[in-house]
């Protein structure tokens, strides 16, 4: 008897990690051959905001703690020593356009 496994492979270890807590927020499935099921107009329902211990992600809208930490761990290794790695994350929350105007204000304007 033969044993298939399908993997989603990734270019870097921040997409899969976003990949991953992204889906947790979407509840959004592993199933074979659809690595690429979120869609861009997921991302108006995601939220990069670390879970509390109480909270779930698909309710609250929160990115999974263990993929938050992942997430952080991982953008550390790739900067420079001592830089805070929420900026990062602010600035790409930020830098996204909110509402259907792709070219509309952005978040705090």
């Amino acid at each position: 008897m033969r044993h298939k496994n399908d993997y989603c492979c990734y270019d870097q270890e921040l997409t899969r990690i976003f990949v991953e807590g992204t889906k947790a927020q979407l509840n959004k499935g592993w199933v074979a051959g659809q690595c690429d099921d979120i869609a861009l107009s997921d991302l108006k329902n995601i939220s990069f905001r670390k879970c509390l211990s109480s909270e779930s992600p698909i309710e609250d809208k929160c990115f999974p703690v263990d993929k938050w930490n992942e997430l952080n761990s991982a953008l550390k290794k790739q900067i420079t020593k001592g830089y805070d790695a929420s900026s990062i994350v602010d600035s790409a929350i930020n830098s996204m356009p909110i509402g259907n105007d792709p070219w509309g204000a952005r978040v705090g304007d």
